[in-house]
């Protein structure tokens, strides 16, 4: 399932993964010998494509953090579906409706 706004999961990772990347100061060829992952599916992930959570796990312990650091924040629902109130997604920093009285 995607959101209409292109939060889905590929669109999630795809952000979270060359957010990282770039914060590091590495090109692509530099997460491609931390992770094992070649360049070409690097590239198609940070572009959205769909890959394998075998290939995205390994893009995450390239980058040292846990897998469930670069993928959508299952607690909101935004993602996936909507916001729910009270909850703000961590991978895509988007908040649910604010929760009143």
């Amino acid at each position: 399932m995607t959101a209409p706004d292109g939060a889905g999961v590929p669109a999630v990772f795809a952000r979270q993964v060359r957010a990282r990347r770039l914060g590091r100061g590495w090109l692509l060829r530099d997460l491609a010998e931390a992770s094992g992952v070649g360049i070409s599916t690097l590239s198609r992930a940070e572009n959205g494509a769909g890959i394998t959570l075998v290939l995205a796990d390994r893009i995450a312990r390239g980058l040292g953090v846990p897998l469930a650091a670069l993928l959508p924040d299952a607690a909101c629902g935004h993602c996936l579906d909507a916001p729910r109130a009270g909850f703000t997604c961590q991978a895509c920093e988007t908040a649910g409706p604010e929760v009143t009285g």
